[in-house]
């Protein structure tokens, strides 16, 4: 157990869970998993700023791109250019909802009324998400990665000449 953590390529999964009756964060990482003593908005936005933007500025990021949407994927981090790109599977305000990392997701199958995500682990979780809305927010995700490419790949163009 962990009274902080920062989010990284090697996060896979954050999602809620309940300790001695307080919401905390259950965290699935490449290398380990863990219980964080603060609720996952907590973790994100506390990552958000600790790598030099607000969760509300990372949000505004992608409500540009994606105009008049909910339940915006955000970028976290850059790494050697990469974006490092989360999205939620509820509203970010909900007290239920997980954050998956963009590249932790292998596969996504329908079970019931919920779904499965296989991570890139293998590791198989149950989500509480209807499959059309997990494919929806990975698709989202996907384009705001593709953009925020083809932005970079213009920029990178522009100074060249």
């Amino acid at each position: 157990m962990k009274a902080a953590y920062l989010i990284s390529f090697d996060t896979l999964l954050i999602t809620p869970t309940q300790h001695e009756g307080q919401l905390v964060s259950q965290i699935i990482d490449k290398n380990f998993e863990t219980v964080v003593l603060r609720k996952p908005i907590y973790l994100i936005r506390k990552t958000c700023l600790t790598l030099g933007m607000s969760y509300e500025m990372a949000r505004k990021n992608a409500k540009s791109f994606f105009t008049n949407q909910h339940k915006l994927p955000i970028v976290i981090a850059h790494h050697y250019g990469m974006p490092c790109i989360f999205f939620p599977t509820l509203s970010p305000s909900s007290p239920h909802n997980s954050w998956v990392g963009l590249h932790a997701v292998k596969r996504i199958d329908p079970i019931g009324e919920g779904c499965i995500l296989t991570l890139i682990t293998n590791q198989r979780i149950t989500l509480d998400v209807s499959y059309t809305t997990m494919l929806k927010q990975y698709a989202n995700a996907t384009l705001l990665y593709r953009h925020f490419k083809k932005e970079q790949q213009l920029l990178v163009h522009e100074s060249l000449f």
